[in-house]
């Protein structure tokens, strides 16, 4: 342990890390020191030393730079001692985790309570992309993605687009299979993930079962729900949403007031809106994202009256498709440094 410390010191005064990922295979976390009670005919687990070096790694890093990440394969190790000095746990390996016993899988579904959201590796698991999507939407917000391509353009918009434009790291976290009732649902199949901010939800159904089921969710008076992946706006009935969930199905849902003139609903691929400005007498709306050069960007704007032209910010028309029987305009761009757009209606 002395001597992992001294390299982790070293590590850490000689580089600039972003943060540090340790790898808890079973094999380091034998010990033979008869000073640690350790030692014998039958190797032993040692935890507690294995807690002293990740508490010297953590509090070093932090002090360093308290956004650096911890992240470490923890595999099935016990999480009481390490999950409160990790940020980010990985566990699967060569284990399936459809497989785990009921124990395991407990403590696995404790994740978020004890401090540490899980990254799972699939290798072994058997699950279809859906399936293992909805599975780690239940248990931290948002699925994972190994399909992307690396290093080529983005084609299409997922899962982290919908979170970073809503400005989910500055909002309140509510994980529905803890039993929290911030936005009950139904069927019981349903849960519910929520974050809240500034008087808006983020909301997350997923569907833990494998066959269809017709969510239903509160919706007060005067609220709609817009789903941004499914380009979709819905209304409710007797102040419930109604929104169908495909088999192992998860579906994110903006829940905000009804616009009462035409307004941005969201913009994937952006950071967050920068610019709005409706001006009611000349019918004339004005907006601009924050968002990387280069960047594409799918933006949905909700209008109650026909969209007639919306021009970038040299003056030039950007094509727009717009739907009377939905209220919804959508244009795909390419942003550019100062680009600001005015539709007209």
């Amino acid at each position: 342990i002395s001597y992992w410390k001294k390299q982790i010191a070293r590590v850490l005064e000689q580089y600039d890390f972003d943060g540090l990922y340790f790898d808890f295979w079973y094999g380091k976390m034998v010990c033979e020191n008869w000073r640690h009670g350790c030692g014998g005919r039958f190797r032993t687990y040692a935890i507690l030393g294995a807690r002293e070096m990740m508490a010297y790694a953590f509090n070093l890093l932090k002090a360093k730079n308290p956004h650096a990440i911890v992240k470490a394969n923890t595999n099935l190790l016990s999480t009481a001692l390490l999950t409160s000095l990790i940020d980010l746990r990985l566990v699967g390996e060569s284990r399936d985790i459809t497989a785990l016993d009921p124990d395991s899988r407990r403590w696995l579904y404790s994740s978020y309570r004890l401090g540490a959201p899980t990254d799972i590796l699939w290798a072994k698991t058997p699950w279809n992309d859906a399936r293992k999507a909805s599975f780690a939407a239940l248990i931290n917000f948002l699925p994972q993605y190994y399909h992307r391509a690396q290093y080529s353009p983005r084609k299409e918009f997922d899962d982290f687009d919908v979170f970073r434009y809503f400005g989910a790291e500055g909002g309140t976290w509510h994980l529905g299979m803890q039993g929290q009732t911030v936005l009950p649902v139904s069927p019981v199949e349903v849960v519910a993930n929520v974050v809240e901010k500034s008087g808006e939800i983020l909301a997350t159904l997923i569907n833990t079962s494998e066959s269809q089921v017709a969510a239903t969710a509160p919706l007060k008076t005067g609220s709609v729900a817009y789903d941004p992946m499914g380009e979709q706006l819905f209304y409710g009935e007797n102040g419930r949403l109604r929104i169908d969930l495909d088999g192992w199905a998860h579906r994110h849902l903006i829940f905000v007031k009804e616009p009462a003139h035409p307004q941005v609903l969201f913009g994937l691929g952006a950071h967050k809106l920068e610019l709005e400005k409706w001006e009611a007498r000349p019918k004339r709306l004005e907006f601009s994202f924050s968002a990387p050069a280069g960047a594409l960007l799918q933006i949905t704007l909700y209008s109650n009256m026909p969209v007639r032209k919306i021009t970038n910010h040299n003056g030039q028309s950007v094509a727009f498709k717009w739907a009377q029987q939905t209220g919804l305009a959508r244009l795909d761009v390419t942003h550019q440094a100062g680009d600001r757009f005015v539709a007209l209606f």
